[in-house]
């Protein structure tokens, strides 16, 4: 059985059914190099999507890098500190009082600087702490025995090292 249409396509002339032809071909053509166009436009959005969250991740890995190096440099030099030193070192909790508004002026310059933290909690040994910024110290002071448990077998360490502790909410 024939195609319907395909009775009236033969009757035209000869001319007329090479430019049907001829227009058939070059529209089928067109549809080929669309498809690959696309494809290919659609792989390269793929690609430099692709790269550009990559860049955009190595930059945010290499600022939290630096932000964490900051951190990092700023433990160091608060816990060398010899005002900070002098007030968690000291028996004497008259001595600790005296030299604990320095201590702190010492961690309010840290956590004012620059915003890389927002808080500053040193512990002692015996479980006396200061802290500086947004921390409820009424709140540490209840939690100091369990926080003494979990840092005990840290603070009696002979190689000590200074560790991350994990963040809390902040009350602005």
């Amino acid at each position: 059985m024939k195609a319907p249409g395909f009775h009236r396509f033969k009757h035209l002339p000869i001319a007329r059914r090479l430019s049907i032809g001829v227009v058939s071909i070059a529209f089928v053509f067109f549809l080929l190099v669309m498809a690959v166009f696309v494809a290919i436009c659609g792989r390269q959005l793929v690609e430099n999507s692709t790269t550009s969250a990559l860049s955009t991740l190595d930059l945010v890995a290499g600022r939290l890098d630096n932000l964490f190096s900051n951190v990092e440099s700023y433990a160091r030099i608060i816990i060398s500190n010899d005002a900070v030193q002098a007030n968690i070192s000291s028996d004497s909790p008259e001595a600790r009082i005296q030299s604990k508004q320095d201590a702190i002026a010492i961690l309010d310059c840290f956590t004012n600087a620059d915003n890389l933290a927002s808080s500053i909690f040193v512990c002692a040994q015996d479980g006396y702490a200061i802290s500086t910024g947004r921390v409820d110290n009424y709140l540490l002071n209840m939690q100091k025995d369990a926080l003494l448990a979990e840092y005990d077998s840290l603070l009696s360490a002979p190689n000590t090292q200074m560790i991350w502790k994990d963040t809390h909410p902040v009350n602005y």
